[in-house]
């Protein structure tokens, strides 16, 4: 097998050409691009990652659990999945990380602490009961039975 030998000549060429593409990549990309780390960091997250608040009704809580938990429980329970919570009144003052998307605000907020509160006090210690409120018998009416 033969190889070629590469001249000086040839190789200052080559070096030459490696020189003005990544000039011409620099200038195309520009620096703040990131490219060959020249410039200042560049933030891609869009979202907003300012600090929530939100206000909980405990004793909403512990009515959709059917629990008894005390509010500086609650606390103690959130504070394990690293959510910061103080009693002030009769509401928890949560403050919602930005990564738990998940909890909403409003009266949506009670039953999503609702849910971490119940998890991690265990869903076996809540006492079962019967569903309450307005039932029907799960028949479709003659008037949608065509439908």
């Amino acid at each position: 097998m033969k190889t070629k030998k590469l001249t000086k000549t040839k190789a200052v060429v080559i070096l030459i050409l490696l020189a003005v593409v990544l000039i011409a990549a620099v200038i195309i990309c520009g620096p703040a691009s990131g490219f060959l780390g020249i410039g200042e960091a560049i933030d891609v997250c869009a979202a907003d990652v300012s600090p929530r608040v939100i206000d909980v009704d405990y004793a909403h809580v512990n009515k959709i659990l059917n629990t008894s938990i005390a509010p500086e429980d609650m606390v103690k329970m959130l504070a394990t999945i690293n959510i910061s919570s103080e009693v002030c009144g009769d509401k928890l003052r949560v403050d919602v990380p930005h990564f738990r998307t998940d909890i909403e605000s409003g009266i949506e907020a009670d039953w999503d602490i609702a849910e971490e509160v119940g998890r991690i006090y265990g869903y076996d210690n809540i006492p079962p009961t019967l569903m309450t409120g307005n039932t029907f018998r799960g028949r479709i009416g003659e008037d949608l039975k065509d439908e």
